[in-house]
This record gives C-alpha cells, sequence and structure tokens, in this order.
C-alpha cells in the first residue's frame, strides 16, 4: 500500500477536524499515522523492541536431595517445614496428584519437582517472604506465586486434609473423653469442644469485593481491617470445625449464625453433652458460658467460671499455636478477601496435620526458624495489640459487650452448679492469691518527691 493511498483517509479526516491547519503539518502528521499502521501490521518492524528486553537469569535450581541431607543433619528441618521429615512426606504424596500438572507446566530448565511445591507453600504459610524464596529455590517471581497457588489449591480440594466435625458416636466419645480427662474430677464430663473467635488481619478490602461496605470489615477496636474467624477444638488443640465466616467487626455471637455447620452440630447433641465458649456467645442448653456481671459474685458461680475457663482455654491454646506456627497470620494478610480466606483456612489445614502426624505436643512449635527476618515476624504489631500476652487477636467487638442475656437457661449448666454447691466446690486458693495479690506499701522517697505523708500503693 503506498504512502498516498495510506495517508489519503487520515488526511481527509485531520482537514475535516483542523481545517484551519497548516495543510503541510496535517500532512506530514498523517504519514506519521500511516507508518504507525503500517508498523503494527508488520512484525517485522517490532523487531527493533526486543534488543530491550532483559534475558531470562539462568538459574541453578535447588537441588531438593541435597537441601533435604543439610537440613535433618543440622536439624533444621522440622524449624523450617513446621513438621517432621516423615509427615512433610506424607504431604507430598497426598498432594501429588493434585500439584503434578502444574508443577509440569515449564518453558525452560526442568520441571518443579512436587517436593519444592510445597516447600515453597508451607514457608509461605510460616511468613518466608517471596522474595525470600526466590533465592532459596532459585526461582524466579512468577514460578514462586505459581508453586504457592498450586498448594493452595491442592490443599484445599484434598479429601483426606479437610477439618471435619465428628460424625459418629464414637467420634464425639472420643472427644468428650479427651475433655474429661482435663476437667477436675469430671466436673465438665459432657464437653464436647471449646468454641471462639479471633480476627485476622487484612489490608484494607476492595469495594467491588465487599459491595461497597469497607467499614464492615474494619475493627474499632484493633484500628485494622480483618476477618473474623470461627472454630472449634478438642482437648489435643484439634480443629473440629475452622471457618471464616464473617468481616472483622463481626461479634463472635453474630458470627456464630453464620457457622451454620457448627451451629447445627451444637444444636444436635445429646442431652447431657455441650461445647464450651466465652460470654460472647449465648447460653444455650448445648453451649455452656461462664457468668456475667454481678452473677459471678456468687461463689458457685464463680467456681463454675474456673472450671469452665480449664476447658474453654483449649480452644485459646489452639489460636496461639497456629499463629505460632504459621507466621503469616501474625501480619496484614494482603490479597482479595478470597484469598486471605485461603490462606487462613489453609493454615487451619496444616495445624490439624502436624498435630494428626508429630503428636499434640510437637516439638519445634517454640522455635525460630531461619526466617526470623521475615517482614511477617519483623513486623509484631498483633502481639503488642493482643490482650493479656497473647499470641493471636480475640474478636473484641466494637464499644460495649452486648448486655448479660439473663432469660437463658440451661439444665447441663444448672447440673454442674448443683454438684459445685453439693460438694462445696471452690476456686483453688492460688489462684485466688495469684489473682489478687497483697498491695505492697512504698514510701515516697525523699530524695526525689517531697515527703507529705502521703503512701504510694503498687501490686507486689
Amino acid at each position: 500500500m503506498g504512502n498516498g493511498q495510506s495517508s489519503a483517509l487520515p488526511l481527509e479526516i485531520l482537514q475535516d477536524l483542523f481545517p484551519d491547519q497548516d495543510a503541510l503539518l496535517l500532512q506530514t502528521i498523517a504519514e506519521e499515522i500511516a507508518r504507525d499502521e503500517a508498523a503494527a501490521l508488520n512484525p517485522d518492524t517490532h523487531t527493533h523492541f526486543k534488543e530491550f528486553k532483559t534475558e531470562a537469569w539462568q538459574r541453578r535450581r535447588l537441588n531438593w536431595t541435597e537441601h533435604v541431607h543439610e537440613s535433618r543433619h543440622c536439624n533444621t528441618f522440622r524449624r523450617k517445614y513446621r513438621m517432621s521429615y516423615d509427615a512433610f512426606s506424607l504431604l507430598v504424596k497426598i498432594l501429588e496428584p493434585s500439584i503434578r500438572v502444574d508443577y509440569s507446566r515449564h518453558r525452560h530448565g526442568d520441571p518443579i519437582p512436587p517436593e519444592i511445591t510445597v516447600a515453597i507453600g508451607i514457608r509461605f504459610m510460616t511468613g518466608v517472604p517471596v522474595l525470600g524464596m526466590i533465592d532459596i529455590y532459585k526461582m524466579s517471581i512468577a514460578q514462586v506465586y505459581r508453586c504457592r497457588d498450586s498448594f493452595i489449591k491442592a490443599v484445599l480440594t484434598s479429601h483426606a486434609l479437610q477439618i471435619n466435625l465428628p460424625q459418629t458416636a464414637e467420634e464425639w466419645e472420643s472427644v468428650r473423653m479427651g475433655f474429661e480427662r482435663k476437667s477436675r474430677d469430671g466436673l465438665f464430663h459432657g464437653t464436647c469442644g471449646a468454641i471462639d473467635g479471633f480476627f485476622q488481619a487484612t489490608t484494607r478490602p476492595k469495594k467491588s469485593d465487599v459491595r461497597g461496605n469497607v467499614l464492615a470489615y474494619f475493627s474499632g477496636h484493633y484500628k485494622q481491617f480483618g476477618l473474623n474467624c470461627q472454630a472449634a477444638c478438642d482437648s489435643d488443640l484439634r480443629f473440629l470445625y475452622f471457618g471464616v465466616v464473617g468481616p472483622g467487626k463481626t461479634n463472635d455471637n453474630v458470627a456464630y449464625e453464620f457457622a451454620k455447620e457448627l451451629k447445627e452440630a451444637v444444636g444436635n447433641l445429646p442431652l447431657g453433652l455441650y461445647m464450651v465458649g466465652d460470654a460472647a456467645y449465648t447460653l444455650q442448653e448445648h453451649l455452656l458460658i461462664p457468668f456475667t456481671g454481678s452473677q459471678k459474685d456468687d461463689p458457685n458461680s464463680d467456681a463454675f467460671n474456673f472450671y469452665l475457663s480449664q476447658l474453654r482455654i483449649r480452644i485459646e491454646m489452639a489460636f496461639g499455636r497456629l499463629t505460632n506456627k504459621w507466621r503469616i497470620l501474625r501480619g496484614r494478610l494482603q490479597g482479595s478477601l478470597e484469598t486471605c480466606s485461603k490462606i487462613v483456612f489453609v493454615c487451619a489445614i496444616l495445624h490439624n496435620f502436624c498435630i494428626d502426624q508429630d503428636g499434640p505436643t510437637s516439638a519445634g512449635d517454640e522455635e525460630d526458624s531461619d526466617d526470623s527476618q521475615s517482614q511477617h515476624q519483623r513486623d509484631d504489631f498483633v502481639v503488642r495489640q493482643a490482650p493479656n500476652g497473647m499470641q493471636y487477636l480475640p474478636t473484641i467487638p466494637d464499644g460495649e459487650e452486648d448486655p448479660v442475656r439473663v432469660n437463658n437457661f440451661s439444665h447441663a449448666r444448672q447440673s454442674i452448679i448443683d454438684r459445685i454447691s453439693s460438694e462445696v466446690i471452690r476456686r483453688p486458693q492460688h489462684n485466688i492469691q495469684r489473682n489478687n495479690p497483697p498491695a505492697a506499701v512504698v514510701t515516697a522517697d525523699e530524695s526525689n518527691i517531697p515527703s507529705i505523708g502521703i503512701e504510694f500503693y503498687t501490686s507486689a
């Protein structure tokens, strides 16, 4: 196509749009438009752009066998991957059918073995930043993200790893016996689980993800955005139920209504069986909560609250272990709400897997790994804002708590109160002394404060 023909149409259009402009200038502009159109149709004209493209860096991918041999020799494998080598090998075996297609898709070099895909997924959950894993596994950013996403998808779709509530009477009985062994003289002999919620911090969600209701995810107490997670666990800290069920501003009592599977399971428990929770929930026949307000001043109610807390604390310990082992949860999760929910749920699944394979008191839970320089571990805002030194953020509603619901009644709770009253069971004296330490008198230092006969009191 000649220049005259190719520029005729643009020139005519330009003359109509700019009748007062110089004809020579319009002709020059029209010719430039024609050249651009011709270049777009001819791929050979784009070769001059390729010389500016950086060549792909040829990395020598990590030798997994050598990596495992070194880590096991130095006793660092469990600290890096939060589980024993045998548990890791089993996890790879479970997930391999789901990640085989993903790791075999490659353009350059050898395919990514499933062990490295699982390793990257686990290290991401422990808080190791993506840029750090580029140097560890000698892979590109895109490859690291693909491995992470493949791992998350495989874990969520694996039937063998799912978190399921007990389905049979034998399974419920096993859970009940575990709690009975931890209850004082079997006082709460019908406990079948401890429930609670925790707040998972996230970045500000997009309006498109929340239908414009962004403020529903903002916690006024923690001054950040997040999600409300509800969970139930057994006496070994293993989750019986886990769900990301609501915005971060949601009260536990409201979020519990969204956890339909858990609520249905609690409602269908036989008489005499129940779960235990804190005062944020509503007292039910199968859900016992502590006494609040002036009710807890009664000695029987005070004893009830103490021995209830011995069992209810198991869910708090489960959350603490969850966030201590999978330290990505200690920072603000980034990405869409769907991605954040998936990450939290994958961590809960891995939490159960580690308990199943390495035991409820597996070693290495309190140890720092070599990812101590990760962003999430440096950002300790979660620990600083958690009350009473907790390692996670409990769900605390904005403003005042709901009023005490005095109209609710539970035969199970009343039977426990009757036994406490008849046997005169009380809170242990050592606990009373610990919670109410004697006041120590400190006299003002005359060298620093003028003495005016006033005594200063502090806790011993």
